[in-house]
């Protein structure tokens, strides 16, 4: 699976954020829909970008 610009664009808004649901407003996409974006990122480049915390999004 590739990723686009748009996939990155989308982690760099949660770094940025460092809240889920923040980045998804800025990016004007729901919530699950960034998810699946950052999880087909994390997916095509073989590691996890982000460490999920409930206070919010952290970059490893």
């Amino acid at each position: 699976m590739q990723f686009n610009i748009r996939h990155l664009f989308c982690a760099l808004e949660i770094r940025k954020h460092a809240n889920l649901s923040e980045a998804a407003r800025h990016v004007h996409l729901t919530q699950s829909a960034l998810t699946q974006s950052i999880r087909k990122l994390e997916k095509s480049i073989g590691v996890p970008l982000f460490k999920r915390a409930t206070t919010g999004m952290f970059v490893t």
